[in-house]
C-alpha cells in the first residue's frame, strides 16, 4: 500500500489478495469437486518447500502425508458441508 493510502481507499478484491499472499499462515486455495489445487500463498512454499508451479494443478492429497489421514478426513468432510477448511478445525 503507498504511503497516505488509506485502507478504505484499496478495492476489497485486493486487500483480500494482499491479505492472502501477506499472511505468515499457508493457504492453499481448493477446488472442492476435483481436490484440485487453484492458489497457494508463499506461507505454502516456506512451510512445504515446493514451488508454486509444482503445486498448482495437483491433488491436494500429495501436501499430506499418509499419517495425517484423521486430518484428511475432517478436511474432506468440512469441504463438502462448507466449501472452507480451517486448519484449526482439525483439533476441535
Amino acid at each position: 500500500m503507498p504511503p497516505g493510502e488509506h485502507v478504505s481507499q484499496i478495492p476489497r478484491e485486493e486487500l483480500a489478495y494482499q491479505l492472502f499472499r501477506e499472511t505468515n499462515d499457508a493457504v492453499v486455495i481448493v477446488d472442492p469437486g476435483s481436490l484440485l489445487i487453484l492458489e497457494i500463498n508463499p506461507a505454502v512454499q516456506r512451510m512445504t518447500g515446493f514451488r508454486e508451479a509444482d503445486l498448482l494443478g495437483q491433488d491436494i492429497r500429495g501436501l499430506l502425508s499418509s499419517s495425517t489421514g484423521e486430518i484428511f478426513d475432517s478436511l474432506l468432510s468440512t469441504l463438502n458441508e462448507t466449501g472452507i477448511y480451517h486448519s484449526r478445525e482439525a483439533s476441535s
